[in-house]
C-alpha cells in the first residue's frame, strides 16, 4: 500500500491543505464509511469549504483512489488502503456508524463494557497521592474513549497515554472490542503508555494480554526527556497531569515531543477547573506551545473520592499547528510538579472517636490523610478523622 500512501502525500502537496494530511485520511475514511456521499455532505463532515473538498475529490479521482460513479466512493485500491493502513479492516462499520451518528455520548449502549471496566478498575493498584494519582470512574474511562473515537482519534491511530493511572488505555481496548468484528482487534490501534509507576504498567500489561492486544508499557519519569525512538511517532495523546502549571507544562511538552509534526492532531487533556487567573495562564501556555484550545467539556471526568477536586475535572481537546507547535521543556526538568510538594503545609487531624491528634504532611511520619486512614488511630480502633488545623 506504499503506492497509495505516496498518492495521499502527493494530493496533500497538490491541494496545499493547511489543515494537515490527517484531513485527507479522514476524507478517505468517510468515503469508505458513507459510500455515495455528496461533496456538500463531505464538506460538512470535514468542516472544509466545498471548493476544497471538490479539489481533494478530483485529485483522488485522477490518481485512481476515488470512484465518482455514484457520489463519492472508493476504488478497490482505496478500500484496501482504508482497511489495511488506516485500521478499518476489523471494524464493524454498522456498529461504528451507530456510535458516530449519535449526538453526544450515549453510555447506555456500553453497559456491558462499563460493567467489565468497573471490575478491572476495582482491582487496579491503590492511588499514590504523592504523585497526584486519582481513580476516575468506569463511566469516565468509557466516555474518554468514546470522545476520542467520535473525534477521529482512535481507529488505526498511534495513541500515547502520557501517564495512565486512570487506565484510559484499557477503556480504549474495551471500546475497540465493542466495535470489532468477532472481537478481532488486530490493526485497530497502536497504544503506548508512559508512566512512572511500575504497578500501573504491570496491571495494564496483564489486562491487555488477557484481551490479546499488545499495549506497549514504558516506565518513565517524565522529568526526563522521552527516548528519541518515540519522538514524532504518535497521532494523538491523552493525559491527566498533576494539577499544577509546572505539571501541565511538563506533561504537554513530553506529549508534544512524541506527536508527529503535523497540523490537526489532538491532545486530550484532563485538568481540574481552576480560577480565572490560572485559566488565563493555562491558555497562555497553550498559545506558547502552539496548541489551539478546540473544545472544553466542563466536569467531564468524575473521580472516586477525589475531595481536592470536588470529585470532577474538565476535559479539553487541544489541536496542533504544525509550524507553531513546540515543546517548551525539552531537557531535564528539576522543579516541583506535584500539588503536595507545592503545598508543603502540615495539617493536624483529630480522631473523631478519642480526639488523639496527628500531624500529616511533608517530612512527617504520616504524609497523607489516605495513609492516616489506612493506618487508623493508634490509640483506638477508629479510622475517621477531622481536620482541625492547616499550615
Amino acid at each position: 500500500m506504499q503506492d497509495v500512501q505516496d498518492i495521499v502525500f502527493k494530493v496533500y502537496e497538490n491541494v496545499h491543505l493547511e489543515e494537515g494530511i490527517v484531513v485527507l485520511k479522514n476524507f478517505l475514511v468517510n468515503a469508505y464509511m458513507y459510500r455515495g456521499t455528496s461533496v456538500k455532505e463531505m464538506s460538512r463532515m470535514l468542516n472544509l469549504p466545498v471548493p476544497v473538498v471538490s479539489a481533494i475529490k478530483n485529485e483522488f479521482k485522477k490518481n485512481g483512489i476515488v470512484d465518482l460513479s455514484n457520489g463519492i466512493g472508493l476504488t478497490k485500491n482505496g478500500e484496501i488502503y482504508v482497511k489495511d493502513v488506516l485500521g478499518y479492516k476489523n471494524a464493524d462499520t454498522d456498529v461504528l456508524k451507530d456510535i458516530l451518528e449519535n449526538t453526544g455520548i450515549d453510555l447506555s449502549r456500553f453497559e456491558k463494557e462499563i460493567e467489565e471496566l468497573g471490575a478491572i478498575y476495582q482491582n487496579r493498584p491503590e492511588v499514590d497521592v504523592e504523585v497526584d494519582q486519582s481513580k476516575c470512574t468506569a463511566e469516565t474511562g468509557m466516555k474518554r474513549a468514546v470522545l476520542m473515537l467520535k473525534s477521529g482519534c482512535l481507529i488505526g491511530k498511534k495513541i500515547a497515554c502520557i501517564g495512565d493511572d486512570d487506565l484510559t488505555s484499557i477503556a480504549i481496548v474495551l471500546l475497540l472490542k465493542h466495535i470489532a468484528v468477532s472481537d478481532n482487534l488486530s490493526g485497530m490501534a497502536d497504544i503506548t503508555v508512559f508512566d512512572i509507576d511500575k504497578r500501573i504498567l504491570s496491571y495494564i500489561k496483564k489486562v491487555s494480554e488477557e484481551y490479546k492486544i499488545d499495549i506497549e508499557c514504558i516506565q518513565h519519569d517524565l522529568c526526563n526527556p522521552i527516548d528519541n525512538q518515540y519522538k514524532n511517532k504518535f497521532d494523538c495523546i491523552t493525559t491527566d497531569p498533576p494539577y499544577t502549571l509546572n505539571g501541565l507544562n511538563l506533561f504537554l511538552s513530553r506529549g508534544i515531543s512524541v506527536l508527529k509534526k503535523e497540523s490537526n492532531l489532538s491532545v486530550f487533556l484532563s485538568f481540574a477547573h481552576k480560577t480565572p487567573q490560572i485559566r488565563f495562564l493555562m491558555q497562555q501556555l497553550f498559545v506558547n506551545e502552539g496548541l489551539i484550545l478546540s473544545n472544553i467539556y466542563p466536569k467531564f471526568n468524575v473521580y472516586e473520592g477525589a475531595q481536592i477536586l470536588g470529585g470532577v475535572s474538565d476535559l479539553m481537546i487541544l489541536t496542533t499547528t504544525a509550524q507553531y507547535t513546540k515543546e517548551l521543556i525539552s531537557g531535564i526538568f528539576s522543579d516541583e510538579i506535584y500539588t503536595g510538594k507545592f503545598k508543603q503545609t502540615i495539617r493536624t487531624y483529630e480522631c473523631k472517636q478519642c480526639s488523639e491528634k496527628y500531624l500529616v504532611g511533608m517530612n512527617q511520619k504520616i504524609t497523607t490523610i489516605e495513609q492516616l486512614k489506612s493506618q487508623g488511630c493508634l490509640k483506638c480502633p477508629a479510622n475517621k478523622f477531622n481536620l482541625i488545623r492547616k499550615g
